[in-house]
């Protein structure tokens, strides 16, 4: 293979691959092509927010600047602006998800869609466009894992490739490797490489390919499962980011919080194909049994939810079939996830109430909000985007709620400055704040290749500010519900303490466990004990490529967050969660005592402060704690969806927060939390507080 890489010369022209592309459609083979060029030319995807990675790293540059100015004496208040409105061009609205699913399966519904595709692209059948969604997502998860083994057959590194030639390899080497395609299937591939590179390009990709199948036949393909080192910390973090496919500074974050194994199998979860979530429309008289009867009529493959029973399904095959057939078209559901409905539920608008949603568009949980106040009461989207709004707005007239839902397009912040003094303020106030997006990865194939590490802290940064200007606009004894998409500590329970912190004696954490041991019923919450969490997850240095946070990670124990060493210590709340399964049943395991007392009472420093949680004795004992404490986490998820299971079977009554959210998925402080590869739904977070002054 050395030869066939010698004897290519790269040029790197890239449109030279989309003018063949504009001309040519010789095969459907072409069309993934296309659109995987448009995700490396122009950062556009079905699922991509935030416009091109060019204009991300311009956001990322000038946030940068932004805030070391910002750090400097002379500071002024608009570099400290422009730090957080860049950071608001990299974050992840958690609603975007049921709007990019939506418009995922509008396009495939209409292919012909000239907005959202470079050249017009072929009619192709249902079956065929869910082949060719389905191997754009998968090449573009799988991408860094195939680079390894493209560089390994090549010799050189995948960036020295002209664009057509890397995605043409990319797709053989997928369709060779994953999915068994047979090798007299390569020409094709051959053929195409010639067109969107040049004529003797397909002596090289002919060469590479044909090596490729040899070396499957006599099981020598590069494998870094079989060949990467593993020895150290730092080897195993890039072995599994190679093997995974993920950026090593979410390999070594995750690795800390969850341990090897967790973190494992929380990356094959974001490489399969998603599941999707619909939420029947209860206003037409469809729940979610009736719904499924009627997709499964169609061969949509689904299920009612186990979380939210009554008004959502989860579609695991046959989406193409359930747009075809109009089920979202004519009001029978809503593309949704049911983690997105836990958000609305634990808030839990009633009829009459005067709801906030701070950041709306497109407008999910505000549909799902006026569905749960049926008609009654008055709604306020706010967005930044009057464009999206209008969709919004659009929405809801269709759904018949228009007369409750007002738009407003406004930042956030600067509404909450020019709110009067003597405004009544909102009885709920919904901040579903923009962040990572690490709890959806799933669905947004390419989400992980656009973050990095220095991402977090500009984000938390965003989130405080956000947190604070809608935390006046709730009334006396009103509810401020907090929510992001991000599997993160730092937007998380990191962002809770720190606002806890700040309005302390003004704001407390309601608890839904306290709520129901207090009201049989589980309605109601005004007398819950206000519960600050606390504590810090060590994710070390934000170095883009993680060197410098594998080198902390090695060299020095993980520090559990307090909460979860809360969870471990505190056995009668840990009993709640506890199901009859072997790994439920088990006493709080031993070495994790040195986080109790107080870790659940001291809030935590603000984000990025220096100061020490204090959660272990000595460094020496921290790390078995932690070591523990992490597997703890997991334990305890694994223990709530088998506590949901039981409930679906009858074999155990489950019991509910005031807004129908299962008490199996509140951790023991109070929090909303799903874990993708645990609950097989969205990774979502999620704090209700209250206002008491």
């Amino acid at each position: 293979m050395a030869t066939h890489a010698a004897a290519y010369t790269c040029s790197d022209t890239p449109h030279q691959s989309q003018n063949f592309l504009r001309h040519t459609r010789k095969t459907v083979s072409v069309t993934p092509l296309t659109q995987l060029l448009r995700i490396e030319e122009e950062g556009a995807f079905v699922g991509l927010v935030n416009g091109s990675p060019a204009a991300t790293a311009a956001s990322y540059k000038a946030a940068s600047a932004a805030s070391a100015t910002a750090a400097t004496a002379t500071a002024t208040a608009a570099a400290a602006a422009a730090a957080t409105a860049a950071a608001a061009a990299l974050a992840v609205d958690y609603d975007d998800q049921g709007d990019q699913d939506s418009q995922l399966w509008a396009d495939a519904a209409d292919p012909t869609d000239r907005k959202r595709t470079v050249t017009p692209a072929p009619v192709l059948s249902l079956q065929t466009q869910r082949t060719v969604k389905n191997l754009v997502a998968s090449v573009t998860r799988l991408k860094r894992r195939l680079d390894y083994i493209i560089s390994e057959l090549t010799q050189k590194s995948p960036n020295g490739l002209e664009p057509g030639m890397r995605e043409v390899l990319r797709i053989a080497i997928y369709e060779l490797v994953e999915k068994g395609m047979a090798p007299h299937a390569l020409g094709e591939h051959v053929e195409i490489a010639k067109a969107v590179v040049r004529e003797s390009a397909g002596g090289f990709a002919n060469g590479v390919l044909r090596n490729a199948a040899r070396m499957i036949e006599a099981g020598t393909l590069p494998d870094p499962q079989r060949d990467m080192a593993s020895g150290t910390a730092r080897d195993l973090v890039r072995k599994l980011a190679v093997v995974h496919s993920h950026p090593t500074w979410m390999v070594t974050r995750w690795m800390a919080r969850f341990g090897p194994e967790a973190a494992a199998d929380l990356m094959a979860y974001n490489n399969q194909l998603p599941i999707y979530g619909v939420r029947a429309n209860l206003s037409k008289g469809v729940n979610a049994s009736k719904l499924c009867e009627q997709l499964r009529a169609e061969s949509v493959v689904c299920e009612p939810s186990q979380a939210l029973s009554n008004e959502f399904v989860r579609v695991k095959a046959g989406m193409q079939a359930l747009l075809g057939k109009g089920f979202v078209a004519n009001g029978s559901c809503h593309i949704q996830d049911e983690s997105a409905g836990l958000v609305v539920a634990l808030l839990d608008p009633q009829p009459g109430d005067t709801v906030l949603d701070c950041c709306a568009a497109p407008g999910g949980k505000t549909m799902f909000a006026a569905a749960r106040m049926r008609g009654k009461g008055f709604i306020t989207a706010m967005d930044v985007s009057a464009r999206r709004l209008n969709a919004l707005r659009s929405s809801a007239d269709a759904a018949g709620v228009g007369r409750m839902v007002t738009t407003v397009a406004a930042d956030l912040r600067q509404y909450a400055r020019d709110m009067p003094s003597d405004a009544p303020g909102f009885d709920k106030v919904l901040l579903d704040a923009p962040c990572s997006g690490t709890g959806v990865l799933a669905k947004r194939s390419d989400l992980r290749w656009r973050r990095r590490a220095e991402d977090i802290p500009m984000l938390s940064a965003l989130q405080d500010e956000l947190l604070d200007s809608a935390a006046v606009l709730v009334r006396p004894n009103g509810i401020l519900m907090y929510s992001t998409c991000s599997i993160e500590q730092d937007e998380g329970p990191e962002r809770i303490a720190a606002f806890l912190q700040r309005w302390e004696g003004q704001y407390v954490l309601e608890n839904p466990h306290d709520a129901a041991e207090s009201s049989p019923a589980g309605a109601g919450s005004a007398g819950s004990s206000p519960r600050q969490a606390a504590g810090h997850v060590d994710g070390g240095s934000e170095e883009r490529e993680g060197d410098a946070e594998m080198e902390e990670a090695s060299s020095k124990p993980v520090v559990a967050a307090s909460w979860l060493m809360s969870a471990v210590t505190d056995a009668p709340r840990t009993e709640r969660l506890r199901t009859a399964s072997a790994n439920g049943s088990s006493a709080a395991p031993g070495g994790a005592s040195g986080s109790s007392g107080g870790s659940s009472s001291k809030a935590a420093e603000p984000s990025g402060s220096s100061s020490s949680s204090g959660n272990t004795s000595s460094s020496s004992s921290s790390s078995g704690a932690a070591a523990r404490g992490t597997s703890r986490l997991v334990e305890i998820a694994r223990g709530q969806v088998a506590g949901l299971e039981a409930a679906a079977r009858g074999a155990k009554k489950a019991t509910h927060s005031a807004g129908g959210v299962p008490l199996a998925l509140i951790t023991p402080e109070g929090f909303l939390t799903t874990l993708p590869h645990v609950h097989g739904m969205d990774g979502a977070f999620a704090a209700r507080m209250r206002r008491i002054a």
